[in-house]
């Protein structure tokens, strides 16, 4: 339910989450990358609290937020936080 949830909120701000084959979770989209060519740390630094933000939100307790900029998506990975968060 707790993936579920998150991938809820993050199409309702505008991501395009997708599920990968690890079980992360990744945006194929960035809402704001307009921005990015002139301003990625601060778009990504911006992405990464955001989803912190959503995580903290929702009391997701499965799922971190991290910066993993890989081509074609955005920066920012949700994973599975360590036992015992």
């Amino acid at each position: 339910a707790a993936a579920a949830d998150l991938v809820s909120v993050l199409a309702a701000q505008g991501y395009e989450p997708m599920a990968t084959v690890a079980g992360d979770i990744r945006m194929r989209n960035c809402p704001f990358h307009a921005l990015v060519a002139e301003h990625r740390d601060l778009v990504c630094g911006m992405n990464l609290a955001l989803g912190e933000g959503i995580i903290d939100g929702l009391r997701d307790r499965h799922h971190v937020a991290r910066l993993d900029p890989q081509p074609g998506t955005c920066c920012v990975v949700f994973e599975d936080a360590p036992r015992g968060r």
